[in-house]
This record gives structure tokens, C-alpha cells and sequence, in this order.
């Protein structure tokens, strides 16, 4: 049976779906990766790698905006 099948095509609520994984396991790679890079670079704009990130990572404009808003709290 498919996620959703007793829900009408809906994820049941505090179920991840494997869209949702792969969502959450390309945002940790993205901040993974520009932690790396600025661990390299000092220097490296947080815009570009974060733009350099989502192409990457196949980030979509949500996740983007998390990962930008995420990065410059602290």
C-alpha cells in the first residue's frame, strides 16, 4: 500500500514520505558542504554557496530560504 492510500492520496500525518527524506537528506548535505567550504574559504560568500548549493543538491526555493535563514542565525 502507498503512503496516503487510506487518506486520499495524503501522507498520514507524522509520516515522512521518501520525498521528504530525500528533501531532508539534501539539506543536510547542503549545509554539510558549505560548512566545508567555508571552513576552506573563509572569504566565500554565503549567497553564492548557498546558490552554488541548491543547484547541487537539487534544492527547490523553500528549502533555499531555510538553508540561507538557517546559516546566518548564531
Amino acid at each position: 500500500m502507498k503512503d496516503g492510500a487510506q487518506t486520499g492520496g495524503r501522507p498520514l500525518a507524522g509520516r515522512g514520505t521518501r520525498v521528504d527524506i530525500q528533501l531532508e537528506i539534501g539539506l543536510k548535505k547542503a549545509i554539510e558542504w558549505i560548512s566545508q567550504r567555508r571552513r576552506d574559504d573563509p572569504s566565500a560568500g554565503l549567497a553564492t554557496l548557498v546558490d552554488e548549493a541548491c543547484r547541487r543538491f537539487d534544492l527547490n526555493p523553500i528549502q533555499a530560504d531555510f538553508l540561507y535563514r538557517h546559516l546566518t542565525q548564531g
